[in-house]
């Protein structure tokens, strides 16, 4: 496993952790009459923002080291440097969220959900399966490898446009890297016209 997945471990529980110590000193201390609801409710609230807390320093920790890894690609870790860098995304990651549950106020509440959001959308980007995601739609992201449209008319050439690069350039089975069938390709053309020539010989005989 790559250093990315041990990131995001250690910065999601040291995310949890720190921020039910923040949240406990918070309830007892500044919000006393938070500490006074009832005990269900208590453990609903504190678990969501426990899961809330640790989900965005998972989240932040894989983009980060994705944008690591796209920037200097073949680069290795030695197990000193990966304990130095999981050390501070612990660290990080525990001074963020310990700040938030000590401090915790309506209004923070709200930065921290729009946190939330937008570091799920960068996460759906980042690991979509489909790099051309962005030429269907939006809502595709976190849905699986985009499709083509169900009406089952020929795909427009505007959602291959990777066809340039030498990298994204068209297959010989008419498909380019983001999965869609190209119009006109060969292997579109051989099954039909092989699904044409029995026909054709037949009307010959008759």
């Amino acid at each position: 496993m790559s250093i990315q997945f041990y990131g995001a471990v250690v910065g999601g529980v040291t995310a949890g952790m720190a921020f039910i110590v923040g949240w406990s000193l918070n309830t007892r201390m500044a919000n006393i009459w938070m500490g006074q609801r009832p005990a269900l409710q208590q453990v609903i609230d504190t678990l969501s923002l426990v899961v809330m807390h640790s989900s965005i320093a998972v989240m932040a920790s894989l983009g980060i080291f994705r944008v690591f890894q796209e920037a200097f690609i073949g680069l290795t870790v030695d197990h000193i440097a990966g304990s130095v860098l999981l050390g501070l995304v612990g660290a990080v990651s525990g001074y963020f969220a310990f700040n938030s549950g000590a401090r915790l106020t309506a209004f923070s509440l709200s930065t921290i959900l729009a946190i939330f959001m937008a570091s799920g959308i960068l996460i759906s980007t980042l690991f979509a399966e489909n790099p051309y995601w962005w030429h269907v739609m939006f809502s595709e992201l976190g849905t699986g490898q985009v499709a083509p449209p169900a009406s089952g008319r020929s795909t427009p050439r505007s959602w291959c446009r990777g066809s340039s690069s030498p990298r994204s350039r068209a297959s010989s089975a008419g498909t380019c890297d983001c999965g869609l069938r190209q119009p006109g390709s060969r292997s579109a053309d051989a099954s039909l016209s092989g699904s044409s020539a029995p026909k054709r010989a037949r009307a010959q005989r008759r």
